[in-house]
């Protein structure tokens, strides 16, 4: 039954029923894989294991879906690959890498930009003296501009966010409890006579938050009014509104427990939020400490604004999600994520099903589809190629 109001779901839309994934490893062995998913027969498989120069905790498309970017935890370095993938072959080839600020050890997340001249950020996980590090698309260092940026001292940022028309980004700095909010110059100036340094990072703010939170990752919906946060420590969703002006976030509008009753706080990490391309539903993770409890996953319906209206459902997850579930939602439907786990080692595809009625929004989801990846390793973050 699950499997035909899967199909009906794919059927409603008309895209290709064949897509791709590219996964990274939190870990050792140094590997990128490409999945494929169909999604009628529902076969998902591993078409191609890709040596990397490192493990990459976090992976990202440049501006466009040929160029990969890679951060480690086992590396001082950013990497960038290129991606062959036809009918006939699937491939990644290292292109080049650049050292980060201060050659610190362990970037660990990275955003692209897609605006030109399409930077890449970088920031190093943890301190001491964290500080973040702006790339040309091509990993040569960006002398043109200020090309990186500190926090403070004993920060340790664990998220990135680029938002309006990629000119603001924002970074979840977990063990300082804070949110940082920076300036990228576009070239316009503030006189709008186009003296502005394309490319400047420049401090805007920082948002101090209460002790125990933990701010890890973090998502801006695109009509720009709202910040949703997902705090590690505490298993809250945190949604944020932003400064008209400035883009920084202010007060915190709502606050969402989305663990289960009978769940303890203390026993979970918060792991992921992530957006529906529609912007109406909103994913979050988390992660079990213990092996004998499970990892659980949530979704939340949004008003057309991006203010949480309701959450929808929260579902126990096949195994604890180890140090990942990371969560990444398909391009080409609004109620498809793939999700990782790191420790097991697996991606698995999960579908909203059960439409609320009246809707909008769907009572829960279950697991389709599953690809174990067992080298150690796997898996950290999932990218979706198509």
């Amino acid at each position: 039954m699950l499997a035909l109001a899967f199909l009906l779901g794919c059927f409603a839309v008309a895209y290709a029923r064949v897509h791709h994934l590219i996964v990274g490893n939190l870990d050792l062995p140094a590997s990128l894989y490409v999945l494929e998913f169909d999604d009628q027969s529902l076969d998902f498989r591993i078409v191609s294991n890709n040596t990397a120069e490192s493990s990459h905790a976090w992976i990202t498309f440049g501006h466009t879906r040929d160029t990969i970017y890679g951060a480690s935890l086992n590396s001082s370095k950013t990497s960038q690959y290129e991606l062959e993938l036809t009918a006939n072959k699937s491939s990644l080839h290292l292109v080049n890498s650049a050292p980060n600020c201060g050659d610190l050890t362990s970037a660990y997340v990275i955003a692209a930009s897609q605006r030109a001249p399409y930077d890449v950020y970088s920031v190093a996980w943890e301190g001491p003296n964290v500080c973040g590090t702006a790339f040309s698309s091509s990993l040569s260092p960006n002398t043109t501009a200020s090309t990186s940026w500190t926090y403070s001292e004993e920060s340790g940022v664990h998220g990135l966010a680029l938002a309006f028309n990629d000119t603001v980004l924002y970074s979840a700095d977990l063990t300082e409890n804070s949110i940082w909010t920076h300036r990228i110059a576009d070239g316009s100036g503030e006189d709008g006579k186009g003296n502005g340094n394309v490319g400047q990072v420049e401090q805007v703010g920082r948002l101090q938050l209460q002790e125990g939170l933990g701010p890890r990752h973090l998502v801006v919906h695109p009509t720009g009014l709202y910040l949703h946060v997902i705090m590690e420590t505490a298993n809250e969703l945190f949604t944020f509104d932003l400064d008209e002006t400035t883009h920084e976030p202010g007060r915190a509008v709502s606050v969402w427990n989305f663990l289960p009753g009978e769940a303890s706080v203390s026993d979970y990490w918060a792991a992921e939020v992530a957006l529906s391309p529609n912007g109406r539903y909103l994913w979050v993770s988390s992660r079990a400490r213990e092996e004998a409890d499970p990892g659980y996953l949530a979704a939340f319906l949004l008003s057309e604004e991006g203010y949480v209206e309701r959450r929808m459902f929260t579902v126990p997850t096949t195994t604890l999600g180890g140090s990942a579930n990371s969560v990444a939602p398909a391009p080409w439907s609004d109620e498809i994520v793939a999700m990782t786990d790191f420790g097991t080692g697996y991606v698995q595809i999960w579908q909203m099903s059960e439409p609320r009625e009246p809707g909008p929004g769907f009572q829960t989801a279950e697991a389709v589809a599953r690809v174990d990846i067992a080298d150690g390793g796997c898996c950290a973050n999932a990218i979706w190629y198509d």
